[in-house]
């Protein structure tokens, strides 16, 4: 079932803001030296794909209206994925610091692969929206070698007709 635009787009920016206060949010976290480096890395990655993944979201509201629900489910899934790593990182924040626990290193692991799925699915719903859209220009814009040939069958029909 098909999501009205309203909705989606409401959706869409939802995940938008909650991408761009999660990546600063994290930014904040890497900064304490009580985290671990491979977890402050692994926040790094996270951030990194909260925001390569603004681009194709906002690229994806602009074409919502022309997308299938396969599409629209991904943005859904991504909304969804946002919420719950700000869930995660806000519920386990104080004062703006991390309440780090080393059980913790899982769990954003977890996010970052989940991120990195939804990064490839938003990117090949465009990459197929963007190849159905050049299908139809094409087929609607007859190729040279179509013109010639049709040049070449109306001129041979006058030629028939006059005879």
């Amino acid at each position: 079932i098909k999501m009205n635009v309203a909705s989606l787009f409401n959706s869409g920016y939802k995940v938008i803001m909650g991408a761009t206060n999660i990546s600063s949010t994290l930014k904040n976290f890497m900064n304490q030296e009580e985290v671990p480096l491979k977890d402050r890395l692994l926040l790094k990655a996270i951030q990194r794909r909260l925001n390569s993944l603004i681009v194709p979201l906002n690229e994806c509201l602009l074409i919502s209206q022309e997308l299938d629900s396969i599409s629209q489910a991904n943005i859904e899934n991504g909304r969804d994925l946002i919420e719950e790593i700000y869930k995660f990182f806000t519920t386990n924040s104080q004062n703006g610091k991390f309440k780090y626990s080393g059980w913790m290193s899982e769990q954003m692991e977890h996010f970052k692969q989940e991120l990195e799925f939804i990064c490839q699915c938003i990117t090949s719903c465009i990459t197929v929206h963007n190849h159905a859209i050049n299908k139809f220009q094409a087929s609607q814009n007859p190729s040279l070698a179509a013109l010639l040939k049709a040049s070449h069958r109306l001129t041979s029909m006058e030629n028939c007709s006059g005879q």
